[in-house]
């Protein structure tokens, strides 16, 4: 809202946020889960999606 107030002419018109659920958040590990690496072919074609809107 700031930045539409400030430079309502540099703001995009639309705003998108894709997220990720974290399942644990009380164990840290290096890499990605496999719930979540398997996501990834799905939230790169949302993206691909999103940016050809």
């Amino acid at each position: 809202m700031l930045g539409q107030l400030l430079y309502p002419d540099e703001m995009p018109k639309k705003l998108v946020i894709l997220g990720v659920e974290a399942l644990d958040v009380d164990s840290f590990n290096a890499g990605l889960s496999p719930k979540v690496e398997q996501s990834i072919p799905d939230i790169i074609g949302t993206i691909k999606e999103e940016l050809g809107n």
